[in-house]
């Protein structure tokens, strides 16, 4: 959350200084391991900060562990 956080401070001062018309198109939740509560935690936490202001995608790319135990 604290990276995506600075990211978005990071975009908004780059719109601000050089490029208005930059935006971004949305968030897409990487190395999501649901099997824990603190990825689910994350998320759900994502979910409530951003997606009034910017479209969360509902796809989560899993990580890789999580891909095989499948």
């Amino acid at each position: 959350m604290k990276g995506l956080q600075q990211l978005i401070k990071t975009i908004s001062r780059v719109r601000k200084q050089l490029n208005p018309k930059l935006k971004i198109e949305g968030i897409l939740l990487t190395m999501v391991d649901n099997r824990t509560n603190y990825a689910r935690d994350i998320s759900l936490m994502v979910y409530d900060t951003y997606s009034t202001n910017i479209k969360v995608f509902a796809t989560e790319i899993p990580t890789f562990d999580t891909i095989l135990h499948i």
